[in-house]
Formats: C-alpha cells, sequence, structure tokens
C-alpha cells in the first residue's frame, strides 16, 4: 500500500465565490486551519493524526463529517474496519490494522513532522484481546481509545454530566452493550452520531470527570478515554465544523424563506 500526504491537500485561492442562485447550494467558503502554510497554491499539513476504527453503525457515523468532507479536515486521516470481521478467536481485527496501516504511513511520513496514531474500540467482548493489544500497541506509538462498554458512553457523555444513574445492570452480561445503547437513547433523547462532533467540547468535559480505570489502565465500567482524543482533535475540527455550521444555517434560512414565498 502506498500512502501519501498529497492525498489530503486541500486547494487554496483567492478568488472570490459567486454568490448560489436560489437553485444552486451555497459552496463553502476558502477556510484558513492553524498549523498550515500556503506553498504554491497548496496548503500542506504538517502533521496527520490517523485514527483507526472499528465498528458498523455508530462510530463510522460519528467521524462522517469528516470523511465526507475531507478537504475541510485535511488534518484527519479516518479508517474504518467494521467491527464484524473478526478473526476465528474473536480477536478484533481493527488492532492489527492498525499495526499494518501505521507502519506503511511511517514509511513515508516525515521524520521531522511524524503522525499521531489512535484505534478506537470499545470493551464489548473483547476485553481479553485489549488486555494482550495495548502494551503491544501503545509500544508502537498507538494509542488505544476503549469505551466500556461500548461507544455509546462516549456519544452519552456529550450530552449528560452523569455517570449514568439509574441504569439498571442486565443479570446476562451478554446484554449489558445492549442494555446500555438502549438507555443513552432513552437518557439523550436519541442522541445523532452524525451531529456528535459539533458537541465534542461537551464530551471532553463529562468524560473527564466521570473517569477512572483498572489495574490494566483499561476505562471502567461507564467510562471512555476517547476525551483523550477528542482533546487532541478539537483543535483540527474547529475549522472545518464551523463551515458546516454556517452551511446547516444557511440551508435553513434558505427553505424558511422559500416556504414564506409558498404561503403569500
Amino acid at each position: 500500500m502506498e500512502y501519501s500526504k498529497g492525498d489530503a491537500f486541500i486547494e487554496a485561492g483567492e478568488a472570490k465565490e459567486p454568490r448560489p442562485s436560489a437553485t444552486e447550494e451555497a459552496k463553502p467558503p476558502i477556510v484558513t486551519l492553524a498549523g498550515y502554510s500556503k506553498d504554491d497554491g497548496v496548503v500542506q499539513p504538517k502533521a496527520f493524526v490517523v485514527i483507526f476504527s472499528g465498528g458498523n453503525v455508530r462510530e463510522p457515523n460519528y467521524f462522517k463529517l469528516v470523511t465526507v468532507n475531507p478537504s475541510l479536515f485535511p488534518m484527519l486521516k479516518i479508517k474504518i474496519l467494521p467491527e464484524d470481521r473478526y478473526y476465528a478467536n474473536h480477536e478484533p481485527r481493527v488492532f492489527t490494522y492498525a499495526e499494518l496501516e501505521t507502519k506503511a504511513f511511517r514509511e513515508s511520513a516525515s521524520e521531522e513532522h511524524p503522525d499521531d496514531y489512535y484505534v478506537v474500540t470499545d470493551v464489548d467482548v473483547f476485553m481479553p484481546h485489549i488486555i494482550a493489544f495495548k502494551p503491544r500497541l501503545e509500544s508502537q506509538g498507538i494509542k488505544m481509545m476503549v469505551s466500556n462498554p461500548c461507544f455509546e458512553v462516549w456519544l452519552y457523555y456529550s450530552r449528560r454530566t452523569d455517570k449514568f444513574e439509574g441504569f439498571v445492570t442486565p443479570a446476562n452480561p451478554d446484554a449489558l452493550s445492549s442494555a446500555v445503547k438502549t438507555f443513552v437513547h432513552k437518557q439523550t433523547g436519541g442522541v445523532n452520531p452524525m451531529k456528535a462532533l459539533y458537541d465534542i467540547e461537551t464530551g471532553i468535559t463529562n468524560a473527564r470527570a466521570t473517569y477512572s480505570e483498572d489495574a490494566n489502565a483499561i476505562p471502567t465500567l461507564f467510562s471512555t478515554n476517547m476525551y483523550v482524543l477528542a482533546e487532541r482533535i478539537k483543535p483540527l475540527l474547529q475549522g472545518g465544523l464551523a463551515v458546516l455550521r454556517k452551511q446547516d444555517e444557511e440551508r435553513i434560512a434558505y427553505y424558511k424563506a422559500l416556504s414564506k414565498k409558498g404561503d403569500c
């Protein structure tokens, strides 16, 4: 596999954007992001944060604003490997995937501006593998971000300050993740993972305040160290999220104006 940092370049220019017509959606404005320098019309990243993630729904949706708008988030590289791809012993393949991909990235990365690497996972039924792989990944500079028991714990803290007050732990341990997902949906009013990045500051504050870990440095039940990753990428998200928020506001205003015309 070959990797080029040019894949993440965004074009920079000084041309004025034309005013969109009533039938044309507004184009995102040119964005200046911290940590970038302009050279011959190309904004070049000094470093990437590379995030490897398992998950079939929540994790891919959480990072979707980034993955579908790569030009707005050029310092982030998201690599998703669905969690249904396990080895025979139920080992999450995302761990070895992260190792192989990190090796490929490093072979092409500048020594002056090294990349940061994170792997996102949850405890669920993977605790033995997490314990085994954590020191191995960390020895390679790959930080493990764990939510216990599932990624929904991180989404919960984007809305709530309490540590799952009122949650009734099911008698069957295999039903824990499912019960947590249902609880999070009810308590948050159905948090939308595709919009949760906008609440990253709240998530950082609440997840840090409720955090605890066991003797293996694994987050305990209802804890997540996703706030560590969130703190790292928050400055890299702000410019792009501001653009997307403005686009949403303009789109809503456009359709409201269109609706008022229809009422006349």
